[in-house]
């Protein structure tokens, strides 16, 4: 199993670059991993810019994916 949990901005009714995204996100994680779940071990991929730079401020690892399938395995490997 790649991921233990994958989020989409549709299922949650907001865009993740909106503050109710990350809440949701953060929200379950903690449920799933604990109050003292370390967002450092979360990898977030998204193919925009601007969506990663609020992940970055929640101390999210982040991926700008381009389309290029090795630089996103080798992203996925190194996070792991």
């Amino acid at each position: 199993k790649l991921f233990d949990r994958v989020y989409y901005s549709a299922e949650v009714g907001a865009t993740k670059n909106q503050s109710p995204f990350w809440d949701y996100v953060l929200a379950d994680l903690h449920k799933r991993k604990g109050p003292n779940v370390n967002t450092k071990s979360c990898l977030y991929i998204d193919d925009g810019a601007s969506n990663l730079a609020v992940a970055e401020g929640l101390g999210l690892k982040t991926f700008l994916y381009t389309g290029n399938l090795s630089e996103l395995k080798h992203a996925i490997t190194a996070a792991a």
